[in-house]
């Protein structure tokens, strides 16, 4: 699929929302003018395409290896899930492996109980600075508790 052909599918599935088909096209002038990174985009974009699987799917194919948003499929199993996030993790940290590396001894910390959900979170937001999309995937992965204070 092109660009194009893209382009009006987007504008076809908000036929009815003139505003949100505005803010796609925004988002994709702001990053053609070099306003805003990729990062960026895929954080705006993922929520302006939140309902629209199949939109998703067609723009990840426009997107930088590692920068997919996921779709996190509720028919699938957790592993599944996992599988598709760690796979992310990899790509976008291709060339530096302790990223990935790091980010799998802070889950194993959790897992043995080494550090709270709280902390773990904290690492991991700390690894993953710069990369929102990163760390708001893994709070999908998280038991739907609060992060504030030191709470498990």
């Amino acid at each position: 699929m092109d660009a194009l052909q893209y382009m009006k599918e987007v504008q076809c599935a908000f036929h009815d929302s003139g505003e949100k088909f505005d803010k796609f096209m925004d988002v994709m002038k702001d990053y053609k003018f070099h306003r805003i990174d990729v990062g960026i985009v895929v954080e705006k974009m993922e929520e302006i395409l939140k309902d629209h699987g199949d939109l998703i799917l067609g723009f990840n194919k426009f997107l930088p290896k590692g920068y997919e948003i996921l779709l996190l499929d509720e028919g699938e199993d957790g592993f599944g899930n996992a599988s598709k996030y760690l796979k992310k993790i990899q790509d976008r940290f291709e060339n530096k492996d302790h990223v990935y590396k790091s980010f799998l001894n802070i889950l194993l910390k959790y897992k043995n109980n080494g550090v709270t959900l709280y902390d773990t979170y904290l690492e991991v937001a700390t690894l993953f600075e710069g990369h929102r999309d990163l760390l708001r995937d893994f709070t999908k992965f998280l038991p739907s508790v609060h992060l504030r204070g030191k709470s498990t």
